[in-house]
């Protein structure tokens, strides 16, 4: 019996209010064989782990409170259990000496008002972190999510809430705790096959990266959490990430040296990233996640494929906050490659919703499409800091495409290139809001790049400037609003999360530069952007080719002036056979 099962077992023989001695058959006369926990129940039952009552009931309805439950957790993991006094709540009681205990080796902290209120029942999400943290499994917080929900996450990648209602705050009753811990048993959960290990290197290589190539535990992988419990040395990790996800192949040069990982995916065409994908760190060499075609990564709020010249490839993506570039960390290696959104949509839908990729230091280049209330961060500092700018930040490349609503753009430091095909959304919705900032999208970040930043617009290059309002079919509006308001417009969304946070009109600068306000029409009057706004944006290019007309922006005035000796940029199309 593993050390887990062992625990389980403890839990579930205190669900009920008196033991009697052991039963040879199922007979809890109150568990129906149409029980939707009859199953669990009976296996549990069967497997010598529960018990019932003298009369023979189960009382599966019956709910368990926060004292009850942590007294079977620690008694199940720790000796000589000892502690008073830790909350006022907590009286010379029973369950004192858990409770206490139980503060001191953290595995509860109780609420903000200081109590632990012993007394009342226990929610999924409660239970589920008092579980993983009495067994050492220390869980990330997962920025702008409730606290509960990296911890499901890992229940979820364990397997512990099949068959039941994935509600976090659902108070547990016994049969439903019987059901948690029989997804634990080892016998009912999926199949795991022994893991491929890559080779280990014969060699270690002199000219690529090797700081954190490795992981220091287990070093034929990457660096990640492949243990949940080091202890014990079981590799239970990478075997759950590898039965669900896949595995990693070590990228060599022509010289056998490894220089980075790639993922070798179970469904190469659609990976899954999420769930066991938070054991993987990223190395400092080169990273190559490409989820294919129809692959999805979701429900990050930390991860990060480090240091190294990267690659990220993926159909969709919500609930993310994702790094592919570590700021200040192997900078002069960091020119990441990220393609969101493989196949375009014929319809107004969006693949990419609630996302924010960063790509930190380096010159990278970022293909999106398809994406609404989302943002592209290309160098901001402090790990993505819209109120700071990565130092080591080179130029930086992004296209734009398809449906695209309620976006943004951070260049951070160098000379920055955003590319948007205006015309090619099928959505109805005549206000698209992007804003693109040359820098950062708050504080002093705004106005401390001293790149040249340019917005490329992909429509027909006769497209007209005009600086007055109704903008006409076949005309882009440039100009600042009038009564520009001196102080930063911030947006209410994102005003707490410093991560995301960006202004619509941005204040004035120490130079006396402005957030300038443009608008689209074009001539078939299927697309009109509604106002949208540019940072600290030196040019503005309209369309492309040899006809493209490239024009210097003035951020003190709100203008625009064609300047015909200006380069024309021409976008790069998406590297051939990362998304087939």
């Amino acid at each position: 019996m593993t050390k887990i099962t062992s625990i389980l077992a403890f839990f579930i023989l205190s669900l009920v209010a008196v033991q009697s001695s052991f039963q040879s058959s199922f007979a809890f006369t109150d568990v129906s064989g149409n029980s939707k926990y009859y199953e669990a129940i009976s296996g549990l039952e069967s497997s010598d782990i529960v018990d019932g009552n003298p009369d023979g009931t189960f009382e599966p309805a019956e709910s368990i409170n926060r004292a009850e439950f942590l007294k079977i957790i620690v008694e199940a993991q720790y000796n000589n259990i000892q502690g008073s006094g830790c909350f006022p709540d907590v009286p010379a009681k029973w369950f004192e000496k858990y409770i206490c205990f139980a503060k001191s080796e953290g595995i509860v902290d109780g609420y903000d008002d200081n109590t632990f209120r012993p007394g009342d029942t226990i929610s999924l999400a409660e239970g589920t972190k008092i579980l993983l943290e009495s067994l050492n499994m220390k869980v990330s917080p997962v920025q702008n999510t409730k606290w509960y929900t990296p911890y499901m996450q890992v229940a979820e990648s364990m397997y512990l809430i099949g068959n039941l209602t994935n509600d976090p705050k659902k108070e547990l009753t016994r049969e439903e705790a019987a059901q948690l811990i029989y997804n634990s048993q080892e016998e009912t959960m999926p199949s795991t096959p022994t893991p491929v290990e890559p080779p280990t290197p014969t060699e270690t290589p002199t000219e690529t990266p090797t700081s954190g190539l490795f992981d220091e535990e287990y070093t034929h992988l990457p660096p990640g959490k492949w243990d949940w419990n080091n202890a014990d040395n079981d590799f239970a990790n990478y075997r759950n990430f590898e039965t669900n996800i896949g595995k990693f192949n070590p990228l060599k040069n022509n010289d056998g040296e490894q220089y980075g990982w790639e993922l070798i995916g179970n469904n190469p065409d659609a990976i899954e990233f999420d769930g066991p994908a938070m054991y993987f760190y990223g190395s400092s060499g080169t990273d190559l996640i490409n989820l294919g075609a129809r692959g999805s990564i979701h429900s990050f709020g930390d991860g990060n494929l480090a240091g190294g010249d990267d690659v990220l490839v993926f159909e969709e993506s919500y609930s993310l906050d994702f790094r592919t570039g570590s700021s200040l960390d192997n900078s002069d290696q960091d020119d990441d490659l990220v393609i969101g959104g493989c196949t375009p949509n014929t319809d107004t839908s969006f693949d990419i919703e609630t996302t924010t990729i960063h790509t930190g230091p380096g010159s990278d280049t970022v293909f999106i499409r398809d994406m609404e209330r989302a943002a592209i961060d290309a160098g901001n500092g402090s790990n993505g800091r819209t109120d700071s700018i990565d130092p080591n930040d080179g130029d930086d490349v992004v296209v734009f495409r398809g449906n695209m609503l309620d976006f943004r753009f951070f260049g951070g430091n160098g000379d920055d290139t955003a590319v948007w095909y205006v015309d090619e959304p099928n959505q109805d919705t005549t206000w698209l809001g992007p804003n693109f900032f040359g820098g950062g999208g708050d504080g002093d970040a705004l106005w401390e790049d001293e790149g040249t930043d340019t917005l490329v617009l992909v429509i027909p290059t006769d497209t007209t400037i005009t600086t007055t309002t109704p903008t006409q079919p076949g005309e882009v509006l440039v100009r600042t609003l009038a009564g520009y308001p001196t102080e930063p417009d911030i947006d209410a969304p994102v005003d707490h999360d410093s991560y995301a946070r960006y202004c619509m009109t941005c204040g004035i600068s120490p130079e006396g530069k402005k957030t300038i306000t443009v608008e689209y029409n074009n001539k078939e009057g299927t697309v009109r952007t509604g106002y949208f706004w540019l940072t600290d944006m030196e040019r503005l290019q309209i369309g492309v080719g040899s006809n493209a007309k490239v024009y210097e922006l003035d951020s003190v005035n709100g203008t625009a002036t064609l300047n015909t000796s200006l380069p024309k940029f021409t976008p790069p199309e998406v590297p051939e056979g990362y998304c087939k």
